[in-house]
């Protein structure tokens, strides 16, 4: 409702006052006016405004009150209540008041400014987002350039890059040569994937920065903008970061070119300005666009954690040129950051291959790891061959190269892999004394006729050769010239890292009671026997390694094809249990124990869960019938007693803790605090 003059004699008085910023006369004015007619609904609008204009926000609340109630529909009043309730971060009240204007008139573009800023106020961007977008769509005529911009940034804060781009689009309409739009409006193309528009947009904006420069014109000889350009280049050269822009900037004054835009953006670069350097990158890029510009640009996306973007550019400067390295170990990079670790692993095979000698032997190999662990066999082939040429008497990479060769069922290769891992593992170790091997066992190559089981039985070896698997066969130690040698049955238990005492009868060992049977079948049983310890002994090196996922591969693997040995039950308990899976530790291990009842550090590793499960009776069950295997151990009376505590039986758990104090005494020192 707009306010009339001829309503109140005094109202137009009050109204001048207002406008006059006269606020107590106004207000004085608005009180003699309610005096007279308390029912005049313009004098408390007035009220309202002038006490709003002195900051009495409990007065201004009050007279809009009245105004309201005087006038229910007019949306005016509701929208000048909220702005109160706004001042006072009564923000509920205020966002009532603003909605119920715009029941009453929904094209209020005035309210939906105030509701814009609320929603700012309240962090909701999105909402005041949409806001924005409705108040400006209402009164297009009252919209400054500088306010579409900022509208702009704010969608692209919130991605929605289409919505970014037309509103800068339109604060170029209006303001049709702003730098700084157009920069904005690169940036946004650049995101949204739009690359020649964003090239085009970037070398608008370089243009109306040469405009509003306003420089004179330059006449200087194509020779004086030479000498400034190798100025810039030696300068770079010799790391003068400032000089070289200084003589770059005077070389682009004569005539721009691309490779000194570059130059220009690499002295920025390393001088710590990056927001400069990128927009002599893109200055570059506009002008003609160049590998090392994008990788450049990239790179400086990359610092930001901006890792599309930057995958993005190393993605242009590979379509410019696909072969140099640094650009694709840098899009490695961004993959890996972005989360794109396939993708990744690609790209870094790409690197190496391009240029095998700039990468360790270590980086070889951890790639080939990779590579093998999601079954591309032939790249990780190539990888570890890479390493071995980078270190050509690094034992484990050809154990790795070996162990891929026979996945791959390239038995030969694998059989001369495997060897020389085991000739380079002995000069790793050629100060260990040689053992002679066992009497009386025959010769394992010749047990071996076909290529692929030699392969497999060289593996045997190799369990021994690095120290991350378990040592057992220590007669290998000594140098295998063509064949190796057939473990005798005692030293089983040893190789496959078993720690309690074997079981009398084992499907394992069935064949060893025979040994007519053994002989018949001389090439299947060396190679069962020979994978099991292979399995076994890659178990325990990723155990030992901390990768439990392959560990867990591995074990459950060895339980699948061996589910009478309880290792493997073991093994995977313990990859349960560094997992914080306790209940399935525990089946795992109770299945050893089914098998090895024996075993005492299986029993010590269930009480240890049960106690966790707070199952403490099964605990102490554990833990006294590993007692009658080993009596004298104290640290089983220790834990026996911390087990007998958190049940609540405190007598019983002194007597353990006493028995465990007695024991220690005599063989160990022992942390009485601990106790």
């Amino acid at each position: 409702m707009s306010l009339t003059a001829d309503s109140n004699p005094l109202q137009q008085e009050a109204e001048t006052y207002l406008d006059q910023q006269r606020f107590q006369q106004a207000i004085s004015l608005c009180q003699q006016m309610i005096q007279e007619t308390p029912q005049f609904a313009p004098a408390y609008q007035i009220l309202g405004k002038a006490s709003l204009g002195i900051n009495d926000l409990q007065t201004a609340a009050k007279a809009y009150q009245h105004a309201i109630a005087l006038e229910p529909n007019c949306p005016e009043n509701y929208a000048n209540l909220g702005l109160v309730r706004a001042q006072q971060q009564q923000w509920q009240e205020a966002h009532n008041c603003y909605q119920k204007a715009l029941e009453i008139k929904p094209d209020f573009a005035g309210v939906y400014r105030h509701l814009a800023r609320l929603w700012e106020q309240l962090n909701q961007l999105e909402s005041a987002v949409e806001a924005w977008e409705r108040a400006y769509s209402l009164e297009p005529e009252t919209v400054k350039p500088e306010d579409r911009l900022r509208l702009g940034d704010d969608f692209l804060k919130l991605r929605q890059l289409d919505q970014a781009i037309a509103s800068y689009q339109r604060a170029l309409e209006a303001q049709p040569n702003w730098q700084e739009a157009y920069q904005r409006l690169g940036e946004a193309l650049e995101k949204a994937g739009r690359w020649e528009e964003a090239t085009a947009t970037w070398k608008r904006a370089m243009q109306c920065s040469q405009q509003q420069e306003n420089a004179p014109v330059v006449t200087s000889s194509p020779q004086k903008q030479e000498t400034y350009k190798r100025a810039c280049q030696t300068h770079l050269e010799q790391q003068q970061w400032s000089e070289a822009v200084i003589a770059g900037k005077k070389a682009l004054s004569i005539a721009e070119d691309a490779q000194t835009w570059h130059w220009v953006g690499k002295a920025l670069q390393m001088s710590q300005k990056p927001q400069e350097a990128s927009v002599c990158y893109r200055n570059a890029i506009a002008l003609q666009p160049l590998p090392e510009s994008y990788t450049n640009l990239g790179s400086l996306y990359a610092q930001q954690q901006q890792w599309q973007n930057a995958v993005r550019c190393y993605q242009e400067a590979l379509k410019l040129d696909s072969q140099q390295a640094v650009i694709w170990r840098n899009l490695g990079r961004a993959l890996t950051g972005a989360g794109e670790t396939q993708k990744a692993v690609a790209a870094w095979y790409r690197a190496y291959c391009l240029a095998p000698t700039e990468e360790s032997a270590e980086d070889h190999l951890q790639l080939g790891d990779r590579l093998a662990e999601w079954g591309h066999l032939t790249e990780a082939i190539r990888c570890y061959q890479y390493a071995t040429e980078r270190k050509p008497n690094w034992s484990l990479a050809y154990y790795r190269l070996g162990d891929t060769l026979q996945k791959a069922q390239r038995w030969e290769e694998a059989t001369v892999s495997l060897r020389r891992a085991i000739e380079c593992r002995q000069q790793e170790e050629a100060s260990l004394e040689t053992i002679t091997p066992p009497s009386g066992q025959g010769d394992l190559a010749q047990n071996f006729s076909e290529t692929e089981n030699n392969a497999v039985g060289l593996r045997i070896h190799l369990a021994e050769a690095f120290p991350t698997f378990r040592k057992g066969w220590a007669w290998l130690r000594e140098k295998l010239p063509k064949r190796t040698r057939k473990p005798s049955q005692e030293l089983l238990p040893a190789l496959s890292g078993w720690e309690g005492k074997q079981p009398a009868t084992s499907t394992l060992d069935v064949a060893a009671e025979n040994p007519q049977e053994e002989n018949d079948s001389a090439v299947a049983k060396p190679s069962q026997k020979a994978l099991l310890a292979v399995l076994e002994s890659q178990a325990r090196a990723c155990l030992e390694a901390k990768d439990l996922d392959r560990c867990f591969r591995v074990s459950q693997e060895l339980v699948q094809e061996y589910p009478q040995y309880p290792q493997g039950y073991k093994l995977l308990g313990q990859v349960y249990q560094q997992k914080g899976e306790l209940s399935l530790a525990l089946e795992a291990y109770q299945n050893a124990i089914a098998l090895q009842p024996e075993d005492v550090a299986v029993r010590v590793w269930c009480g240890q869960i049960l106690v966790s499960l707070e199952q403490f009776q099964d605990a102490i069950a554990q833990y006294q019938k590993a007692l009658q295997q080993e009596p004298k151990n104290w640290e089983i009376y220790h834990y026996l007693g911390d087990a007998w505590e958190a049940s609540g039986d405190p007598d019983s758990a002194i007597a353990a803790y006493e028995k465990a104090v007695e024991l220690a005494s005599s063989n160990h020192k022992i942390d009485f605090s601990s106790l």
